[in-house]
């Protein structure tokens, strides 16, 4: 079976702005941003990273977490034993990473109503414009899940002149990449057209994956009322899943998998409406809407889960922009039903387990930004949400069983709040600082347990949100190509939702307390461009029988980077690192009444080259290899499950530019 997902997302510009020219290299929020070109609206970012299209247009990675875990320090956990379906790692933010990591585009989030991951093969680098990487609570202007942060992908723009490229790449373990861009106007109406193609066959063995991506948008010619985008996308993905290995085959050989009929389709198509209209000098009114129709279909070894997911969500926001101060005021709201079915052979029979759940969230928000003199800025923003999730769950051969028959409603609402500040101390230097009050509604899988798998809470009304507190103080210098930035930060959350896998039950965990250090350095020369981000984070419990001891998955140390070597004015060499330290792996915590002593999941270090030649000014040949040195290493890790990172893969590809 295939898993078709048929979904409607409006794709669009950020709230209010003007499109600007972005720089052609990676760019830091090391800059006087002005409102209209901050990635959050009219609130701080505070240590953004923000990568432009020149270089999202000509890299090499195979998906966007390859190219933020060298270019922006973000971490990434695979269970699939590729990068397109991945959690991110952000702040001290491990087990879950996914569900407290707000994923963008255009405005609009794209995470899930349930526990599944962002599907990164959904997104062409190729089609990307800007990504803007935002750390620490986000929750004012992005709502429930931005605890960790926010990263905001902005897709290409539409063209004033017929243009395009066409890129191919093959590598190791039948890999396979073809990209297509085309772009032009008429009479004022532009459009633009994209398509990739990814094949390969893992390099763990049942670690397949191909997928196919396309999309058409069309903008219409700008007017005294505003203007108005449109967009179509499709996308068809297929994962094969290697499964989990224990300590002993690891050793023996990270490369198999314990379980070879495991698999996840996916086909997707989708349609977008974006209007912003002007209402004078300094006063616009955006409207963005989405809708969605998904069906998901899993194959487990006979175990067949199919579930259709159908969402609707919408935003409106009234904004001033004005040389003084500037204002939004907006709505938010999204609403998410799931249909599930599983079968599963049991014996002479079919043991099936039947499923309708929904879930809504709906908001406000207001943010404010002063410039009262040249030097200073204040921000301040306040929001506030509310949730409601029901399901229903049958299982026609096993009725009378509470823990798989359940009908229940559970809701809640809170408020966020993001205060910050910056001043430009000299031409060189700026400090800012930021406090937020986040929070997450539970999603629809970790309320109710209703793919079959019996618990003696299957719908926990008792599941409480979480919240957090934070903030953070930095400060950059930039001076003749060199860039340094420091960033200190803490985060106290409570309520956060884990999985105790020996009651089978997710539960609200007691006070965590995140505090860290972020370095970041960028030196941008005529024969050399250096990148380096480096991430000290102390993740611990406050209270509870957990007490002083570590949050899983979590490094105390992180340090990845870049170094080009321009040998030529048409040929650049990059080396590109990363390093991680030891953290303690995931899961139940408590067995027979007992802590359990964490196992150690050992640290590493992955080292890629990388090389390209503009073979002319519209062709460009480039060529890889990560992880040059063959490590083996832990992606992630939980209880004695193992899911391997990725070995050597080589490729090499040439680009087309017209």
């Amino acid at each position: 079976m295939r898993e078709l997902t048929i979904g409607v997302l409006l794709l669009m510009g950020s709230l209010g702005a003007e499109p600007f020219v972005l720089d052609p290299t990676l760019v830091t929020a090391d800059r006087w941003l002005e409102p209209e070109e901050e990635a959050q609206g009219l609130l701080m970012e505070g240590s953004a990273i923000v990568l432009g299209e020149e270089l999202l247009g000509k890299a090499t990675s195979h998906s966007l977490p390859e190219l933020l875990e060298v270019r922006a320090g973000v971490s990434f956990d695979s269970f699939f034993g590729n990068s397109s379906l991945a959690s991110p790692r952000l702040r001290g933010f491990g087990e879950g990473g996914q569900l407290r990591t707000v994923v963008t585009v255009d405005g609009l989030p794209v995470n899930r109503s349930d526990m599944a991951l962002v599907p990164w093969s959904n997104v062409s680098l190729g089609n990307l414009e800007k990504v803007s990487l935002l750390r620490g609570g986000r929750s004012v202007r992005y709502g429930s899940g931005a605890s960790a942060g926010v990263i905001a992908l902005e897709t290409r723009r539409n063209v004033e002149e017929f243009n395009g490229s066409v890129e191919g790449t093959v590598g190791d373990d039948e890999t396979y990449r073809q990209r297509l861009r085309l772009g032009g106007a008429s009479e004022g109406w532009s459009w633009m057209v994209q398509g990739e193609h990814f094949d390969s066959d893992g390099y763990r063995a049942n670690s397949g994956h191909d997928s196919s991506t396309g999309s058409l948008s069309v903008l219409s010619p700008e007017a005294r009322w505003g203007e108005s985008r449109t967009t179509f996308s499709a996308s068809r993905s297929r994962f094969e899943d290697p499964g989990a290995l224990d300590w002993r085959s690891y050793q023996k050989d990270p490369r198999q998998s314990l379980f070879p009929d495991q698999s996840l389709e996916n086909e997707t198509v989708s349609l977008g409406k974006q209007i912003e209209l002007k209402l004078g000098e300094d006063w616009s009114f955006e409207l963005k809407g989405s809708a969605s129709h998904t069906e998901r279909v899993a194959d487990y070894q006979g175990r067949v889960s199919d579930g259709v997911l159908k969402s609707w969500e919408g935003e409106a926001v009234f904004a001033r922009k004005g040389e003084e101060w500037s204002i939004e005021a907006g709505g938010r709201y999204r609403w998410s039903q799931l249909d599930f079915e599983r079968s599963q052979p049991f014996g002479s029979n079919v043991d099936i387990q039947l499923a309708d759940l929904s879930r809504e969230v709906w908001g406000g928000f207001l943010t404010l930004r002063w410039e009262p003199v040249d030097d200073w800025a204040f921000s301040a923003g306040a929001s506030w949400d509310s949730y409601r999730l029901d399901g229903d769950a049958q299982s026609p051969n096993d009725a009378a069983n509470p823990r798989r028959n359940f009908s229940g409603e559970t809701s809640d609402g809170d408020y966020a709040l993001e205060f910050g500040f910056e001043y430009q101390l000299t031409e060189q230097a700026r400090l800012w600082g930021r406090y937020d009050r986040s929070l997450r509604f539970p999603v629809l899988d970790e309320v109710a347990f209703f793919q079959g798998f019996e618990s003696d809470l299957p719908f926990n009304t008792g599941l409480r949100p979480e919240r957090g507190q934070g903030g953070e103080l930095g400060v950059v210098w930039e001076d003749e190509g060199w860039t340094a930035k420091a960033t200190f930060f803490g985060q106290w959350m409570e309520d956060e939702i884990f999985y105790d896998a020996v009651a089978n039950v997710n539960d609200n965990l007691p006070e965590t307390e995140r505090l860290g250090m972020e370095l970041e350095l960028n030196w941008e020369g005529d024969c050399w461009d250096v990148n380096l981000f480096y991430a000290a984070t102390l993740s611990r419990f406050q209270s509870g029988a957990e007490e002083g001891r570590r949050v899983p998955l979590v490094p105390r140390h992180s340090l990845s980077g870049t170094l080009t070597w321009h040998l030529f004015e048409q040929v650049d060499l990059g080396l590109e690192g990363r390093y991680s330290s030891s953290r303690v792996d995931g899961n139940e915590r408590v067995v027979m009444g007992q802590l359990r002593d964490f196992r150690e999941i050992p640290g590493y270090v992955v080292w890629n080259v990388s090389a390209s030649w503009e073979v002319s000014e519209a062709c460009t040949v480039f060529g890889r290899v990560n992880n040059l040195f063959d490590r083996d290493f832990i992606s992630t890790q939980y209880s004695d499950a193992i899911y391997p990172g990725t070995g050597r893969q080589a490729l090499v590809g040439a680009r087309w530019e017209f």
